[in-house]
Formats: C-alpha cells, sequence, structure tokens
C-alpha cells in the first residue's frame, strides 16, 4: 500500500480519521481511496455552532440555574453561593479538578467536567435535599452494596451505613471512617492505610489480607472481627474491643494496643514485636488479653506493664526483652515460652517454674548463617562432581573414536 500523502494525513488528523488498519500483528496504512471517501464522510456531519458571547454581556439565566444539583452537594460545589466552596476539604472535587486542568482546550475541559458532576448527580448521589435545597441529612445509606474494587481514597464517609457491603480490594485510602457501621461488612484484601476507623462499628467484619499501616481504630467495635494476615503495622487500637477476634498471623508491629480489650481473641503466630499493651495514661484501663490464644505469637521488646494475661496461652511465645512489669500472669500457660536476660517479670515470678526456656537468640543466627555457608559449599561441590562427570564422558567418545580409526587403518593394511 503507497502512504497517504502530508495533505492528506494532516486532513485525517483534523476529522480524527485513522490512517492504519490492524492485519495480524502488523499495521498497515488504508489506501488513499479509503482514506478519501472516509474523510469527505466526516465532513458531510454537521458540526454544532457554539455562539460566542459578547464581552461584558450576561448570558441568559434559566430556571434551572437556581436549583442545586446533588452533584453540587457531593462535590460542595454551590452555583449561587461561593462561601461554600472548599476544594482542600474535598477530595472528589480537587481529583476531579485537576484532571480536567490538564486538558489543552478549556471549552473541552469545561464539558469534561460538566459531565464528571452529572455522573456523580446520577450515581452518587450520597447527600439529602430538602425543597430549598438545605442538607437534610448527611448519612450514607450504602447497606449491602457491592463497591468491589472501587477507589476511594480520601472519601468522606462519616457515619456511612455500610452493613454487609461487599468492600473487597477497595482502595479506602485516607478515607474518613469515623462512627462508620459496617457489621458483617467484606474488606477482604481492601486498602485502609492511614484510614480513621474512630468509633466505628466492624462486628463481624471481614478484615482478612487488609493493608491497614497506621489505620486509626480507636474505640472501634471488633467483636468477632476476621483479621487474619492482616498488616496492621503503627495502627491504633486504643480502646478498641477486639473480644474474639480472630487475629491469626496478623502483623501489628509498633501497633499502639493502650486499654484494648483481646479476650478471647486468637493472636496465634501473630508478630506483635514492639507493641505497646500498657495501661491508657491517666486511667486504670488496662489491655486486657485474659483467655487469649498467644501460641508461638512474637513479643519481642513488646511492652506488656500492667496488662491482664491471666488464663492466657503462651505456649512457644517469643518474650525477648519484653516487659512484664505489673502484669498479672494467674493461671497463665508459658510452656516452652522463650526469654532472656533483659526480660522483664513481675515481682516474685519464677520463669524457671513455669517451664520457659532460657535462650540467647544471637546463637541461633549464627547456627542459620553456617547452615546457610554449608548449602552454598554443597552446591558447588556437586556442580564441581557434574563438570568431572562431563569430562569424563568426553575422554570416553574420544578414545571410542581412536579405537575405531585404528581399527579401520589395520583392516586397509592387510
Amino acid at each position: 500500500m503507497s502512504k497517504p500523502g502530508k495533505v492528506l494525513k494532516g486532513l485525517c488528523k483534523r476529522l480524527g480519521v485513522r490512517l492504519t488498519v490492524k492485519r495480524g500483528k502488523k499495521r498497515v496504512y488504508k489506501s488513499v481511496k479509503v482514506l478519501k471517501a472516509q474523510c469527505a464522510k466526516k465532513k458531510k456531519k454537521k458540526k454544532k455552532i457554539k455562539r460566542r458571547r459578547k464581552f461584558g454581556t450576561q448570558r441568559r439565566r434559566t430556571n434551572d440555574d437556581n436549583n442545586e444539583t446533588v452533584g453540587s452537594h457531593v462535590m460542595n460545589i454551590d452555583i449561587n453561593n461561593n462561601d461554600r466552596i472548599n476544594p482542600l476539604n474535598y477530595p472528589f472535587q480537587r481529583r476531579i479538578i485537576g484532571y480536567i486542568s490538564g486538558s489543552s482546550n478549556m471549552n473541552r475541559a469545561i464539558a469534561k467536567y460538566n459531565r464528571t458532576r452529572n455522573f456523580i448527580q446520577e450515581k452518587m448521589a450520597l447527600y439529602d435535599t430538602d425543597g430549598e435545597g438545605n442538607d437534610i441529612s448527611l448519612i450514607k445509606d450504602l447497606r449491602n452494596a457491592n463497591l468491589e474494587g472501587a477507589d476511594l481514597r480520601q472519601a468522606n464517609l462519616r457515619n456511612a451505613r455500610l452493613q454487609g457491603a461487599i468492600l473487597t480490594n477497595t482502595i479506602l485510602r485516607q478515607a474518613d471512617l469515623q462512627e462508620a457501621r459496617l457489621q458483617g461488612a467484606d474488606l477482604d484484601g481492601a486498602d485502609l492505610r492511614w484510614a480513621i476507623l474512630e468509633d466505628a462499628d466492624l462486628r463481624g467484619a471481614v478484615l482478612r489480607g487488609t493493608s491497614s499501616r497506621g489505620v486509626h481504630l480507636q474505640n472501634a467495635r471488633l467483636q468477632g472481627a476476621i483479621l487474619e494476615d492482616a498488616r496492621l503495622e503503627h495502627a491504633n487500637f486504643k480502646r478498641a474491643n477486639l473480644q474474639d477476634a480472630n487475629l491469626q498471623g496478623a502483623k501489628l508491629r509498633m501497633a499502639d494496643l493502650k486499654g484494648a480489650n483481646l479476650t478471647h481473641a486468637d493472636l496465634q503466630e501473630a508478630d506483635l514485636r514492639e507493641t505497646d499493651l500498657r495501661c491508657v495514661p491517666g486511667t486504670d484501663v488496662c489491655s486486657n488479653l485474659q483467655d487469649a490464644n498467644l501460641q508461638r505469637a512474637n513479643l519481642s521488646h513488646a511492652d506488656l506493664r500492667g496488662a491482664n494475661l491471666n488464663n492466657a496461652d503462651l505456649e512457644d511465645a517469643n518474650l525477648r526483652d519484653a516487659n512484664l512489669t505489673g502484669a498479672t500472669l494467674n493461671m497463665a500457660d508459658l510452656r516452652g515460652a522463650r526469654y532472656t536476660n533483659r526480660t522483664l517479670f513481675p515481682e516474685g515470678f519464677d520463669p524457671g517454674e513455669q517451664d520457659m526456656e532460657w535462650t540467647r537468640f544471637g546463637k541461633r543466627r549464627k547456627l542459620k548463617r553456617k547452615r546457610k555457608v554449608k548449602k552454598k559449599v554443597k552446591k558447588k561441590v556437586k556442580r564441581k562432581r557434574k563438570k568431572v562427570k562431563r569430562k569424563r564422558k568426553v575422554k570416553k567418545k574420544v578414545k571410542k573414536k581412536v579405537k575405531r580409526k585404528r581399527k579401520k587403518v589395520k583392516k586397509r593394511r592387510k
């Protein structure tokens, strides 16, 4: 196919006609005849004529201009009242305007803006208004809603009703979910990094494998919640109720659990390194781990001063350099739990009577390094042996060839 000329190329670009067609894995130029025909069709279509306003004149006002849209409430944009516009507090508005501002043509940008606003008006109406356009309620009713994989970064969902909602793999990073109702909600694999869930109700919610670093869960209700393998580093659980919660394999390193209720909680193999499980300063509210399952949990460098560990199962737990001064350990199972010289116990507590293991954690590391070195040496020896075997095989083949040649020479001489 012959390539189209510069003039035809320019015309196609202006009219939005594609120059190439995909054939197999390659792209091929269209014929000049086809391109001309397509351009002619495009030209025939009537263009919308936009009348420009003269400078200084006002546009005609209609009855619709006085009515506020639901979209304007969602984005915090009031057409008639400029005092309400505050883009810093409303991420929807900021993100949409930022997206539109990249457009080269201002008319196109305005059209895009109007389209997005209308979309929010129709699909994402979260605010209720009366006849005069005043806000009646700011409560978002999203019960049993399917928001799987939605991007709700920095969204304002205060007091939202999300009971039974499907929020798997949703992005709720830095979202405001204060006092939100999330009973039985499915948040499997959701991104809750630095989200605010203060006083939120998450009873029976599924938070398996969530990425929740730095999440704020002060005074949150998490009774019976499933938090298996959740990443909760630097999370704030002050006075949170985690009774009967499943935290198996959860990563709670450097989490704040002051005054948290963890009675009957399952914390098997949980990472609780450098966690703060002390009493709330200035009050008598201390972290409660009564009847909690802490088998094989890592509590190294954890602060458990004044914590209630009555009837807790700490079998094979790691208590390296942990601080347990003032903690109650009545009927606690500490068989096989490891401790060091730096581990601090309550007054009158004898770790030898509890079948606990005193270990030097440095020796284990050295042994691991030695094992790794041995494995590397073994691999090298194996490689060398394989090379030797290959060389021997090659030598045998060469010897056989030499023998054959000698036999042939003998036969010829005879």
